[in-house]
Formats: C-alpha cells, sequence, structure tokens
C-alpha cells in the first residue's frame, strides 16, 4: 500500500480538533476556523488519524471516515509531539521554500525568454544602409575627431498633432543619422584644413531603442523590441562603415542607456548590462566587426566595466 507524508501545512491545530470533538463547534465552524478548504480539511484529518496525531473519534465524521478507509501509511517526519508553535514554525519554513522555488522558477522563464530573444536577433541577417559622399581631399597635420551618437529611441513615435508639430518616426531617425555622419565629414573635411586624422572615435551613448519601458510607448511604438534591435544594429553598421571608409579606423566605446532595460520594469544592480538592450546591439556589432582590423569596439561587460574586443586602436 502506497505511503504519504503529512505535512506540516495539512496539520490541524489541536484546539479546533478538540473543539470539534467536545461539540464546542460544528464540523462547519472547524473547517472555517482551520482556513482549510473543507475537502483539504477531511484528507488532513484522515492523514492525522492514521499518523496517530488525531483521536479515532473524529471518524464517527463520514466525510472523514471515508478518506480515512483508502489511506495507506502515514509519515510524519518531526511532527509527532511537536507544539502548535513549532508545527507553525515548520508551516513557515516550509511556505519560505515554495515561495524561493517559484522565484527560481520565475528567473529561470525570465533567462530562458532572455536567450530565446538574443538567438532569434543574432540569426537575423545585417541590411546596413550605403551612404554615398562627394571625395574631398585630407589635409596634412594629425588629429583625433570625436563623434557621440545616443538616444535614438528607435521604434518610438512622435505625433505632430500632439507636440506643437514635432514629429518622430523611424524614417526620421534614420534620415537624421545619415545627415549626422554625412555633415561630420563634411564639416571635418571642410573646415578643419591642415589635419590629417589616423582614425575617429565615435561613441555610442546608448538608449538606442525605444524599449517600452512606459506603457505609452509599448502602445505607440512603431516597432517591437526585436525589430528595434535589428535596425539599431543595421544603421550603426552603416554609420560606422562609412566613417571607417573615410578616416580608415574607427573606435567605438559603448555605454548603456535606461531604456534598453527590456526585460525589468526597473533599474536593476545585478546583471544589469547583458539584460540591456543596448548591450545587445553592441555585441552584435561585435561580431559583425570581428574580423576587420580598422574597426574596434568597446562594450560595457556583464560588471557593467568597459573591454576593449580587440586592442588595435591606439592614436
Amino acid at each position: 500500500m502506497r505511503t504519504s507524508t503529512l505535512t506540516p501545512q495539512q496539520i490541524i491545530p489541536r484546539r479546533i480538533l478538540s473543539s470539534l470533538i467536545d461539540g464546542e463547534i460544528t464540523l462547519t465552524a472547524a473547517i472555517r476556523k482551520s482556513k482549510m478548504h473543507k475537502n483539504t480539511f477531511f484528507r488532513s484529518a484522515a492523514k492525522m488519524i492514521k499518523a496517530g496525531q488525531a483521536p479515532d473519534s473524529l471518524l464517527d465524521f463520514k466525510s472523514i471516515s471515508a478518506i480515512y478507509d483508502d489511506l495507506g501509511n502515514i509519515y510524519a517526519p518531526n511532527i509527532a509531539g511537536s507544539s502548535e508553535r513549532e508545527i507553525e514554525k515548520l508551516r513557515g519554513k516550509l511556505s519560505d521554500a515554495q515561495r524561493r522555488a517559484r522565484d527560481a522558477e520565475q528567473r529561470l522563464e525570465s533567462e530562458t525568454a532572455l536567450a530565446q530573444v538574443i538567438g532569434e536577433i543574432a540569426s537575423t541577417v545585417a541590411e546596413p544602409p550605403e551612404w554615398l559622399m562627394d571625395w574631398i581631399p585630407a589635409m596634412e597635420s594629425s588629429s583625433v575627431p570625436v563623434l557621440m551618437l545616443t538616444d535614438w529611441h528607435l521604434g518610438e513615435v512622435v505625433d505632430p498633432k500632439t507636440s506643437y508639430g514635432y514629429a518622430y518616426n523611424v524614417a526620421i531617425a534614420e534620415d537624421r543619422l545619415r545627415r549626422t555622419i554625412e555633415r561630420t565629414v563634411r564639416l571635418i573635411r571642410e573646415t578643419m584644413h591642415g589635419l590629417k586624422y589616423p582614425g575617429i572615435v565615435c561613441a555610442l551613448g546608448g538608449d538606442l531603442i525605444s524599449g517600452a519601458i512606459h506603457d505609452e510607448l509599448a502602445e505607440t511604438d512603431e516597432l517591437g523590441i526585436i525589430k528595434s534591435v535589428i535596425k539599431a544594429k543595421d544603421l550603426a553598421i552603416g554609420a560606422i562603415k562609412t566613417l571607417a571608409d573615410e578616416f580608415g579606423r574607427v573606435f567605438v566605446p559603448c555605454a548603456n542607456g535606461n531604456h534598453g532595460r527590456i526585460f525589468d520594469k526597473r533599474a536593476r544592480a545585478k546583471a544589469y548590462a547583458e539584460r540591456n538592450a543596448d548591450w545587445l546591439i553592441y555585441q552584435l556589432l561585435i561580431d559583425y566587426f570581428k574580423d576587420d582590423p580598422h574597426i574596434t569596439i568597446m562594450a560595457p561587460k556583464p560588471a557593467n566595466a568597459c573591454s576593449a574586443s580587440r586592442a588595435r586602436a591606439s592614436y
């Protein structure tokens, strides 16, 4: 015959059982005082009788005796002779263990979802835009220009009807980036005479996607998170390749923004970097340019520090 366990959560307080046996309360009242479902109460009482933790007189109740007759052996670890206070402590420990198990299961689900998103994005073929510019001869003296690209908020939509004529969407974001790269090159070519550039620093400051971190953005964003990451990756590749064609070498230091926290509603201290969409975009850039000795990407480490993917940039 099968053996089952009498757990702390199934123990009915002795004062309730005593009052029930003495006729001071009804069976319905006993169930209510125990805060159990009635079927749980009947089964718990039957198991306690079987384990010698409750008197046989409870078998006068047919609902309890029917379950008792079907029970096998009952194992009651660390419960025999325990006081109600000790039993409550055991219940508390069991509740804590169950809570920790639920937390661990939720963390596993979150990490599994993160792995699925990364896998889907990483498998997407890059489609960087190609921007053509008029060639102007470089000057002679050495210097290193620095360009900062940040807060693209790709995917976000701003309706001019609700923002005093100001508009924003993915097409506008791409056009702005194209004009920024074009004017950076033109400014350096045409106005900074007498300089020769061994390379350029192009810093990526984060918040490259909207991220839908607010309910309003989740409702109005033009692109979802995955498509926003892919678009941001493609635009960044196009910008970096254009700068490399112009200046020879490109050093890209990177930082994460708050809009990239796509898996956490609030900022977190641990594992912040690798749960950030900006960090994911930077890893995709590192992978794309891994065989190009002229381009160095420096992305945040999982510990939130920075390290270069290669040490080829020494201006």
